[in-house]
């Protein structure tokens, strides 16, 4: 038999299995934690967001490894258009924040979207969202993770973590030139992290200027899910952060040879050795900042309990997958989201982390994500 045989035999056969698989289990739907409030319930009832199937890739759709690869390496998308750049300094530092836009002209809508801990608008994750919504008549505006697209940071005060005023800053700035047009809100990871803990603080709970949320694959815990990872997460993650240490390096080498830096030990180089997200925390992180333990004095003043979630004044989707290698679903505080009437976890068997990537007929990849049609279902009938 000859090789072209062989492989058309192989695609035929991958195709009927796929079919069959599909016809029994190749889609699935959310499970919905919500508490039996008026309010949630039509929210509920409206959105339709229950009765939504979740169309996973055969095989590779089902491995939250394989869904993150496909993210990082495989999937491309381009825009009906090029972003158009905006700076806008940054209040809490003298950095400036990089905004990307795809504007429609008398736009009613505008999402604001949260990239994660090293994101950018050239992320598949967060271009795949802007290709949808702008689609559907929305303005979009990306707000990168500072140093992390064309403009490197000047000032070592980047706050990746509670960085409330920053959130404030890019909203005022949207809402400024879109006063009539309801804004939402869309943070991936730790950009729906920052995004949470913006909805819960007391100061901007009661007047966030969003219409709704959507938060997805965030880290309510805080330190204990990076330091609990498998060793292949742990390196991806690693080896990010240094990346993104080195097209910043600037104001570390003079936070280095300052007087404060030398008194705290800092070092770049033995900053660049570390094996893991602990490891890195211990040799560049405890030392920038000036304390003794990273998880009680860092990563545990931004977790967000669940009586935190009391302070949310706005409908908001928070959504997980339980394959997600990078962050667990366990740490979501259910019992105290089920408390508050906007609230409305999901959480969905597949999607890895930050991916939930769907295929036409379980086969062929599509451009958007699950992700996408869920928001936009959600923020149409809010």
């Amino acid at each position: 038999m000859s090789i072209i045989s062989v492989l058309f035999w192989t695609f035929g056969i991958s195709v009927l299995l796929s079919a069959i698989y599909r016809f029994f289990n190749g889609y699935e739907f959310l499970k919905i934690y919500h508490g039996n409030h008026s309010k949630t319930l039509k929210l509920l009832k409206n959105s339709k967001i229950e009765t939504m199937k979740y169309v996973f890739p055969f095989l590779w759709g089902q491995s939250g490894l394989l869904q993150i690869l496909y993210t990082l390496y495989w999937k491309t998308v381009k825009q009906e258009k090029e972003f158009e750049e905006e700076k806008i300094p940054d209040p809490e530092s003298s950095n400036m924040l990089v905004l990307d836009w795809l504007k429609h002209e008398n736009t009613d809508k505008v999402i604001i979207a949260f990239t994660g801990l090293t994101g950018s608008s050239k992320d598949s994750y967060v271009a795949s969202l802007c290709k949808y919504f702008y689609k559907q008549g929305y303005t979009i505006c990306v707000a990168n993770r500072m140093g992390s697209l064309r403009s490197p940071i000047v000032d070592y005060r980047c706050k990746f973590l509670g960085n409330q005023k920053t959130l404030r800053a890019v909203i005022e700035h949207v809402h400024a030139g879109y006063p009539v047009a309801k804004l939402y809100g869309v943070g991936y990871s730790l950009g729906g992290q920052n995004l949470l803990y913006y909805l819960t603080s007391k100061l901007y709970s009661k007047d966030s200027l969003l219409s709704g949320a959507v938060a997805l694959c965030n880290p309510f815990g805080m330190g204990t899910t990076e330091y609990d990872q498998s060793q292949f997460y742990k390196n991806i993650l690693v080896n990010s952060l240094k990346r993104w240490v080195q097209r910043n390096e600037e104001p570390y080498i003079k936070f280095e040879a300052s007087t404060v830096g030398k008194e705290r030990g800092f070092s770049l180089k033995e900053a660049y050795t570390a094996i893991d997200v602990y490891d890195f925390d211990n040799k560049f992180t405890k030392k920038l900042l000036g304390i003794d333990n990273v998880m009680k004095e860092y990563y545990q003043r931004y977790a967000i309990p669940g009586e935190r979630l009391q302070y949310i004044t706005i409908p908001t989707i928070i959504f997980h997958s339980q394959d997600d290698p990078v962050v667990t679903y366990k740490d979501v505080p259910v019992e105290g989201a089920k408390k508050n009437e906007n609230i409305i976890v999901a959480q969905s068997s597949q999607g890895g982390h930050c991916v939930f990537a769907e295929a036409k007929w379980g086969i062929i990849p599509r451009t958007y994500s699950f992700t996408e049609r869920m928001a936009y279902q959600f923020f149409e009938n809010l």
